[in-house]
């Protein structure tokens, strides 16, 4: 039998001998949308947001960190709390601040441009723990950096365009230093697809399951 599970946290919490981790991954077909945003300072939010999993003064923290020219959040939800930081965000950047019902890829490509940032803002939990981020992969399939908390940051992959960020953090400076530095370049993203396409997480199940005979 092979049990697979999507993060080192998850396979230890199963508690099964031989468990494996078999990571998420992103579509082969972002190889064809390349990032054709403008030099904008963007800081990106994908939702849905809910409480429990967002950690809703992490948003607000990140977006006070630096004078950003826009703020774009895809899918917001329906919730209170959500509703209460939306107004906060309109309250400090009025018409910068831009709510899309939804945000497919062709639109995450019209996004991603080199001062294009997004914050995966989920609080640190057992729930969050066993997770493995599904929108780190998908962002930066897009040639798009993130910000994360540093404990929510899948262990494989290279943190050289992630800003983690720990408890207790001043972000102002930091952050705005690091929006301005090196960018993704199409070299690196094309290869973080293929290194962790779905058809590679494919392979690696079949390869375990062949070895299992």
């Amino acid at each position: 039998m092979l049990v697979t599970c999507n993060s080192p946290y998850m396979a230890g919490r199963v508690g099964l001998d031989g468990a494996h981790v078999v990571p998420n991954g992103v579509d082969d077909a972002l190889a064809d949308h390349s990032p054709a945003g403008d030099d904008a300072t963007r800081l990106l939010l994908l939702g849905k947001f809910f409480d429990g999993r967002t950690d809703w003064d992490l948003i607000l923290r990140i977006a006070a960190a630096t004078d950003f020219d826009e703020i774009v959040v895809g899918h917001p939800g329906d919730s209170e709390s959500m509703g209460r930081v939306l107004d906060r965000l309109h309250q400090k950047f009025g018409e910068r601040l831009v709510i899309r019902d939804w945000i497919d890829s062709s639109d995450l490509a019209t996004f991603a441009g080199p001062r294009t940032v997004a914050l995966v803002p989920h609080v640190v939990s057992d729930y969050t723990l066993s997770q493995d981020l599904m929108k780190v992969y998908q962002l930066q399939g897009h040639g798009i950096r993130v910000i994360c908390p540093r404990l929510l940051w899948p262990t494989h992959l290279s943190a050289r365009y992630a800003y983690l960020v720990d408890f207790g953090a001043d972000y102002s400076r930091l952050l705005t230093e690091w929006i301005d530095s090196p960018t993704i370049d199409e070299e690196w993203r094309q290869a973080f697809i293929a290194d962790n396409s779905w058809a590679s997480r494919a392979r690696a199940v079949v390869q375990r399951m062949e070895a299992l005979r």
